[in-house]
């Protein structure tokens, strides 16, 4: 692991080397308590379903989906914490840009919602995985 790029309610996002092809990515995992639960579990593989069905300059590629084993701090022997490794995209989050730039206006807000669902009207699936900075 390189850094810790994102964390949210379901899981944690990292900057990783892929060590066979000497390449960074996005890592992707639930958080430990989530793995347990398998609505947890069935939405991150929808993700990722999602996520291969579209094909578009605005979505990430998702590479890769795998366990990793750890052991278990709450009982004996160990739990496997789901993944998915995907492209490594630069440019700031909105938050970031909110912060640099304080609030949009509603024409600004429009427009990012629509770089945001761009890809969904040809597939009918909007994806929560931007492409920020590769207009």
């Amino acid at each position: 692991m390189i850094r810790l790029i994102g964390a949210g309610g379901m899981g944690e996002v990292y900057e990783t080397l892929d060590t066979e092809l000497g390449e960074k990515v996005a890592l992707k995992t639930l958080a430990v308590g989530s793995t347990l639960d398998e609505s947890a579990v069935a939405l991150l593989k929808a993700e990722v379903q999602m996520a291969r069905r579209v094909t578009h300059r605005n979505v990430c590629r998702v590479f890769d989906v795998g366990y990793h084993r750890e052991p278990s701090r709450e009982k004996a022997g160990s739990i496997d914490i789901p993944f998915f490794t995907m492209e490594l995209l630069g440019g700031e989050t909105l938050r970031q840009l909110l912060r640099r730039q304080g609030p949009c206006s509603v024409d600004e807000a429009l427009l990012l919602m629509e770089r945001q669902t761009c890809a969904a009207p040809k597939s009918s699936v909007f994806s929560p995985w931007s492409r920020r900075g590769k207009e």
